[in-house]
């Protein structure tokens, strides 16, 4: 740490205490020349508390906050003696990032990690299937993660039930909602109108109505303020119905958002003519969210200004150098922004409005699906309890589902931004008056966001495209080529063979590439149709999304969660951008399948189709 002093002042160069969040001590405080965490942090953690080596794949002291992301997490927390950090080995954080939180006798099936050839030499021929982590409290001896296709006899491991069609004494449940549906539409409302297709396509879209994210509040604090409360200057809190989910695992945490975004009503009926009784989750309650975001207030002609103790700006070997600063009790501090306090501002701002923007992603990716699927059930019973028995049947683990991937999205994306190496981190400069009769800190953004790139510095890069001419097909021995371009060797005869049949059976035109990604292609889409007898497992659009820290520290993937399983579906090691490229180009092309012939933890040949 580079010093320079004169009789009038002492410059410090140095990362500042207040960009900092000091494990050792319980505060925040430099600890290195570098930043090496967040300026604007998704969530701020308390410290030394089991859940943020959880939440944030760090087991590292020395990786300390700039500003922190936003807090989901707020008191409920467990708290460490010190030295305890060095019992948060790597793999158990990656086990409780994936485990079903607060129940710590799980079982997790680990996957196996697949093998990265280049993108150009032809598609992936060594790869593992998608995995099922499961999170079931009972041991489970070896279940075979994948499931055969429907065509060959299989079953789906999550039953996606469709929306029901019970007719049966449901007319009262939606009395309110037809009358308003008739009032909109001008028509009579008689029985039977909920059956209709024009009432069912109102429904849905009434329904989606009531799962709203209604954007972010900004709350103008002065950062110097707010870090002699030990927090920084940017925050992101989300809040579902006007509550922000707490937790003091990350089990506690999923659970909390579980509670929050199932309906806790149930109405019921029973018919005069019929000893069942129906009934329906609550058509009034609503799955609102949004967030709130702390920025810094508008800077004054210097910067902003607070009287503060030495001890929270400078680290303990800082203050020893100066003990005029360690005899003084309060100091005049000034914290200005390079290359301007209006920049300084308006990136705090800026960076706390993408998290928001990510909780609005995957409130749409996760909620809404979830609340639709909710609004519309109905079942029927002997008796109420036996009715919502039924019915909480029906709804099975779709909660679960919706909590665990949007945790999981959200640790995802605060990682994105606010690991070391990305945006949101910064230096600083403190320079000490006199005396120690004023402290100035001047900050500088680390990681500028590159105007090229994604937000977060996201580098999206497109696949190798090969064109397949399948009429050429010919397979001599392992080798399968074309006779114009494409050629793959196999491990064997019979799966050059294999992929051939297949090739022929799906019509395919080309193949895509990146990384362990590989998709078959027809006329610039995903193939669709039979895969028999290849093995395949179903996968869903709107729910795969890249995740951190799976299936270890600082390894990025593709997921899907189905019910309270996280499905690992493709493993991109340490590239975090291959893994963002990927799942756009995956979407792209209308993914929805895996398929693959051998073995299912060494399979022969893996890809993807529609």
């Amino acid at each position: 740490m580079k010093t320079a002093a004169t009789k009038e002042n002492c410059s410090i160069f140095q990362p500042s205490k207040w960009f900092f969040n000091k494990k050792e001590e319980g505060g925040i405080g430099p600890t290195s020349s570098k930043m090496d965490r967040p300026f604007f942090f998704r969530r701020p953690l308390t410290q030394k508390s089991s859940i943020d080596s959880q939440l944030s794949g760090e087991n590292n002291s020395e990786n300390t906050a700039f500003f922190r992301p936003k807090s989901v997490i707020q008191t409920k927390l467990s708290i460490n003696e010190p030295g305890d950090k060095y019992e948060q080995e790597a793999d158990q954080m990656a086990d409780l990032v994936v485990q079903r939180l607060s129940e710590t006798d799980t079982n997790i099936n680990r996957p196996n990690i697949q093998n990265y050839p280049n993108p150009n030499s032809g598609f992936p021929s060594s790869g593992n299937p998608s995995k099922f982590l499961n999170f079931k409290k009972d041991p489970i001896a070896n279940p075979s993660p994948i499931q055969t296709n429907q065509q060959s006899g299989g079953t789906p491991y999550i039953q996606r039930a469709p929306i029901p069609n019970i007719k049966s004494d449901t007319e009262s449940l939606h009395d309110d909602l037809t009358r308003e549906y008739s009032q909109e539409a001008g028509i009579q409302d008689q029985p039977g109108l909920q059956y209709s297709a024009d009432y069912e396509q109102w429904l849905r879209a009434r329904t989606g109505t009531g799962a709203r994210f209604h954007g972010y509040t900004p709350i103008p604090q002065n950062p110097l303020d707010r870090q002699k409360q030990g927090k920084m200057p940017g925050e992101t809190m989300f809040k579902i119905n006007g509550q922000i989910p707490t937790g003091a695992t990350v089990g506690d945490l999923i659970d909390d958002y579980k509670r929050l975004i199932t309906p806790a009503n149930i109405r019921h009926n029973r018919s005069e003519d019929s000893s069942q009784v129906s009934c329906r989750f609550d058509y009034q309650f609503q799955l609102n969210t949004e967030a709130e975001i702390i920025i810094a207030t508008t800077p004054g002609r210097n910067g902003w200004k607070a009287n503060m103790s030495p001890n929270q700006v400078l680290t303990p070997p800082l203050l020893s150098q100066f003990p005029d600063c360690g005899n003084t009790n309060s100091t005049a501090v000034t914290l200005q922004g390079t290359p301007s306090n209006q920049a300084f501002h308006d990136l705090v701002r800026d960076s706390e409005i993408e998290h928001a923007n990510e909780l609005k992603t995957l409130h749409e990716r996760h909620f809404v699906p979830f609340y639709q699927f909710t609004m519309n059930l109905t079942e029927t019973g002997d008796t109420q309890s036996a009715c919502e028995a039924n019915l909480n049947a029906r709804l099975g683990k779709r909660n679960d589902q919706a909590a665990l991937g949007f945790v999981l999205g959200d640790m995802t994306a605060t990682e994105r931004y606010d690991a070391p190496t990305s945006t949101h981190h910064g230096d600083s400069q403190a320079v000490v008056g006199n005396q120690c009769q004023t402290i100035t800190l001047t900050s500088t953004q680390r990681n500028p966001q590159d105007p090229q790139r994604e937000p977060g510095n996201v580098l999206i890069s497109p696949p190798a495209i090969q064109q397949v001419k399948v009429a050429g097909l010919q397979a001599q021995g392992a080798k399968l080529s074309d006779g114009q371009g494409f050629s793959q060797t196999f491990p064997s005869a019979t799966v050059a063979n294999q992929v051939m049949a297949l090739f022929n059976q799906l019509d395919i035109t080309a193949i895509q590439t990146l990384g362990p990604l590989c998709i078959l292609m027809k006329k610039g889409r995903a193939a669709i149709g039979p895969v028999a007898p290849a093995s395949d497992l179903q996968l869903d659009a709107r729910l795969y999304q890249v995740t951190a820290n799976l299936p270890g520290p600082g390894r990025w993937s593709i997921t899907e969660v189905q019910g309270t399983d996280t499905i690992l579906i493709l493993d991109f090691g340490a590239n975090r951008d291959q893994a963002y490229s990927a799942v756009q180009v995956m979407r792209d092309s209308g993914v929805s399948r895996q398929v693959w012939f051998g073995a299912v933890n060494n399979p022969d040949f893996l890809c993807f189709i529609g």
